[in-house]
Protein backbone atom coordinates (compact mmCIF):
# COMPACT_ATOMS: atom_id res chain seq x y z
CA UNK A 1 0.00 0.00 0.00
CA UNK A 2 1.13 3.40 -0.82
CA UNK A 3 1.40 6.05 1.54
CA UNK A 4 0.59 9.85 1.33
CA UNK A 5 4.03 10.68 1.35
CA UNK A 6 4.63 8.33 -1.14
CA UNK A 7 1.81 9.79 -3.63
CA UNK A 8 2.82 13.56 -3.95
CA UNK A 9 6.09 13.18 -5.89
CA UNK A 10 4.14 10.66 -8.37
CA UNK A 11 1.37 13.51 -8.78
CA UNK A 12 4.08 16.71 -9.23
CA UNK A 13 5.87 14.12 -11.37
CA UNK A 14 2.74 14.10 -13.72
CA UNK A 15 1.96 17.65 -13.54
CA UNK A 16 4.74 18.34 -14.96
CA UNK A 17 4.85 16.30 -18.05
CA UNK A 18 1.39 17.32 -18.42
CA UNK A 19 2.68 21.25 -18.44
CA UNK A 20 5.83 20.36 -20.60
CA UNK A 21 3.07 19.01 -23.07
CA UNK A 22 1.25 21.62 -23.62
CA UNK A 23 3.74 24.23 -23.66
CA UNK A 24 5.65 22.16 -26.40
CA UNK A 25 1.95 21.86 -28.07
CA UNK A 26 1.66 25.77 -28.10
CA UNK A 27 4.76 26.27 -29.31
CA UNK A 28 4.48 24.04 -32.00
CA UNK A 29 0.99 26.06 -32.71
CA UNK A 30 2.55 29.09 -32.89
CA UNK A 31 5.57 27.82 -35.05
CA UNK A 32 2.77 26.60 -37.36
CA UNK A 33 0.93 29.68 -37.78
CA UNK A 34 3.91 31.98 -38.74
CA UNK A 35 5.16 29.42 -41.53
CA UNK A 36 1.08 29.59 -43.11
CA UNK A 37 1.63 33.15 -42.72
CA UNK A 38 4.67 33.30 -44.10
CA UNK A 39 3.05 31.44 -47.11
CA UNK A 40 0.28 33.94 -47.05
CA UNK A 41 2.70 36.76 -47.84
CA UNK A 42 4.60 34.82 -49.99
CA UNK A 43 1.46 34.16 -52.23
CA UNK A 44 -0.38 37.78 -51.96
CA UNK A 45 2.99 38.74 -53.15
CA UNK A 46 2.83 37.09 -56.27
CA UNK A 47 -0.92 37.96 -56.38
CA UNK A 48 0.22 41.84 -56.39
CA UNK A 49 2.38 41.34 -59.35
CA UNK A 50 -0.10 39.08 -61.14
CA UNK A 51 -2.73 41.69 -60.83
CA UNK A 52 -0.41 44.43 -61.83
CA UNK A 53 0.54 42.19 -65.26
CA UNK A 54 -3.28 41.77 -65.80
CA UNK A 55 -4.27 45.46 -65.66
CA UNK A 56 -1.69 46.25 -68.27
CA UNK A 57 -2.56 43.75 -70.83
CA UNK A 58 -5.73 43.04 -72.60
CA UNK A 59 -4.68 39.44 -73.58
CA UNK A 60 -4.06 38.38 -70.22
CA UNK A 61 -7.29 39.54 -69.04
CA UNK A 62 -8.85 37.71 -71.79
CA UNK A 63 -6.49 34.63 -70.48
CA UNK A 64 -7.58 35.26 -67.53
CA UNK A 65 -11.42 35.38 -67.98
CA UNK A 66 -11.91 32.44 -69.91
CA UNK A 67 -9.74 30.28 -67.42
CA UNK A 68 -11.93 31.58 -64.66
CA UNK A 69 -14.95 30.46 -66.64
CA UNK A 70 -13.60 27.26 -68.34
CA UNK A 71 -14.11 28.46 -71.42
CA UNK A 72 -11.19 26.33 -71.95
CA UNK A 73 -11.94 23.19 -71.32
CA UNK A 74 -9.25 20.90 -70.16
CA UNK A 75 -6.69 22.85 -71.28
CA UNK A 76 -8.11 25.68 -68.39
CA UNK A 77 -8.19 23.43 -65.28
CA UNK A 78 -4.10 21.74 -66.42
CA UNK A 79 -5.13 18.62 -67.60
CA UNK A 80 -4.15 18.93 -70.79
Amino acid sequence: MISGRGQRPRLQNLRFVHDYFWRRLIHFELGADFLNLRGLLFELGGETLYLFLLLRDDCLQVLNFAIEHSLLGPLGNGLA
